[in-house]
């Protein structure tokens, strides 16, 4: 297969891929080896920290005709990132997307956006989850990405999709009590006692559900949870207040 056969160049030349980053390459060679081999070439450049090298792979690109215009703006953000300009190689991958819509070029259009200190645009995220309403990975992603950057709104209603379709995610259990019980909505007790079921010994779930129920629930419970959550050590600064604030009023 062609994932196969990234793998073994790879390892030929001393480097790796991760599988979401072996799984783009394929997507974007759309099955065409000579595409694939050549953008394989613009990744072991840049895993050698040569992104000068990646680009003259490029430029052999668009003069030899290898690739589509897709391809080649979704390696140029690639290059982008490993030169260190996240805002130019943010465009590349919406301009990727725009070409081919991928989820996977329009997560790392915001990601780099993020990295580039802009606000990132959610258009492209949602586009996708428009065009592609059945592609559940997408959903939770998108919803971790808008929670990351306090899109609290959205982020809700889509890890409410996420439960009613996979009611025993963790992550969308998690962070749907959470935002819950920012807005004062008593279901985030329900909630975090359900990700607790599912995660007993998890800290990050374990100050979840007590900074609920110390809230809207059972403050002695609650009290009780968050020092279990900062019994490991060091505990975040987060559980440290709560812990605080617990041992107040628990």
């Amino acid at each position: 297969s062609l994932s196969a056969l990234i793998i073994r160049a790879l390892s030929i030349e001393g480097a790796e891929a991760d599988a979401a980053a072996i799984a783009h390459l394929v997507d974007r060679a759309e099955g065409d080896g000579r595409h694939l081999l050549t953008a394989l070439e613009v990744a072991i450049a840049l895993e050698r920290g040569a992104p000068a090298d990646a680009r003259s792979v490029l430029a052999r690109m668009a003069t030899e005709g290898l690739g589509d215009a897709r391809l080649r703006a979704a390696l140029e953000g690639e290059v982008l990132i490993v030169e260190g300009k996240p805002g130019p190689a943010s465009e590349r991958y919406a301009e990727a997307y725009r070409l081919g819509p991928s989820f996977e070029s329009a997560s790392r259009a915001w990601r780099a956006a993020l990295a580039a200190g802009r606000k990132p645009d959610p258009e492209l995220l949602e586009d996708w989850l428009a065009r592609n309403p059945d592609d559940g990975q997408a959903r939770r992603l998108t919803a971790d990405l808008l929670f990351g950057v306090g899109l609290t709104d959205r982020a809700r209603a889509l890890y409410e999709e996420v439960i009613a379709a996979e009611p025993r995610n963790l992550t969308a259990l998690n962070n749907l009590a959470w935002l819950y019980q920012e807005q004062g909505d008593k279901r985030a007790v329900q909630l975090g006692e359900r990700a607790l079921k599912l995660a007993p010994d998890n800290a990050a779930v374990l100050d979840t559900a007590g900074w609920a129920q110390l809230q809207l629930g059972d403050r002695a419970r609650g009290a009780a949870l968050i020092a279990d959550a900062a019994r490991p050590a060091p505990a975040g600064l987060d559980i440290q207040l709560h812990l605080a604030v617990g041992r107040r009023e628990g």
